[in-house]
């Protein structure tokens, strides 16, 4: 008999209260399942990321947004790429971040 092991991640910061899903990860048609809008993603899944300067890994995000909301920014990332996914980040000028996010849940 194999043992099984399961773990269960949760959310390492609070529920955001100051923006949305979309702000963070954009906007898409319902309907057409078109990109309306990028939020706050500069660079995703096998692109070169402009921030770190490497190429993105497969489901991964590069963000950036305003360091003030970074918890924030956070929680969406891990709302729809699990806990825990926030791989590296990046203080930039003009009280900026980036954010690296890797999804979790294989």
């Amino acid at each position: 008999m194999t043992k099984i092991q399961i773990g269960v991640s949760l959310p390492t910061v609070p529920e955001s209260t100051k923006i949305t899903k979309e702000d963070v990860w954009g906007k898409f048609d319902e309907r057409t399942h078109k990109k309306l809008s990028n939020g706050m993603i500069v660079a995703r899944s096998e692109e070169q990321c402009p921030i770190f300067k490497d190429k993105i890994p497969y489901k991964s995000v590069t963000v950036v947004g305003p360091a003030s909301i970074e918890m924030d920014i956070v929680y969406w990332l891990e709302w729809v790429h699990g806990a825990n996914s926030v791989s590296r980040t990046k203080k930039l000028p003009g009280n900026k971040i980036a954010i690296r996010s890797n999804y979790m849940c294989w």
